[in-house]
């Protein structure tokens, strides 16, 4: 789970324009914002690469029953979407 947590944080930091030079999505930066609630299914990908945050089940050996998380381009299966989970 941490690891999961990790990845997404990597992830999403990886997609702040720090420079300001490329352009803005507009539903990442409505003033008005974008709700998300509770079950809502989520595609997360990088601006500029276009790679979607995706998971996978990866057999650890120790039995952690973790998930590896990645980007992949052009991937558009079940394991490239996210549900909101917390309220």
């Amino acid at each position: 789970m941490a690891i999961g947590f990790f990845a997404l944080a990597v992830f999403l930091f990886l997609g702040l324009d720090l420079e300001g030079s490329y352009p803005s999505s507009a539903i990442a930066y409505s003033s008005e914002g974008v709700e998300i609630t509770y079950g809502t299914t989520l595609k997360l990908m990088h601006e500029r690469t276009k790679f979607r945050l995706h998971s996978h089940d990866v057999p650890y050996g120790s039995g952690s029953g973790q998930q590896s998380v990645t980007g992949f381009p052009n991937v558009d299966d079940a394991n490239s979407y996210w549900v909101r989970l917390l309220c």
